[in-house]
């Protein structure tokens, strides 16, 4: 989401009719990556529902790691 459409809802409704679309089509969960430091999408994904399940050290570049996050449908 663009910066200066930050804190309107819309990651929200992205996410959720994402996950609706795939629920549709036969999925039984979601799995998405995030890096570590970013908060804000942290701050999405973990009330959605998303846990962190493995950090991926240097999975971005200059070395930044990343975490998996996982969601049962």
């Amino acid at each position: 989401v663009h910066p200066e459409a930050h804190s309107k809802g819309i990651g929200r409704r992205l996410l959720k009719r994402a996950e609706e679309l795939a629920r549709a089509r036969g999925a039984v969960s979601m799995t998405l990556n995030t890096a570590t430091t970013n908060r804000r999408a942290l701050r999405l994904f973990e009330p959605a529902g998303y846990l962190g399940v493995v950090t991926l050290p240097g999975n971005y570049a200059r070395g930044q790691s990343a975490v998996a996050m996982f969601k049962p449908l």
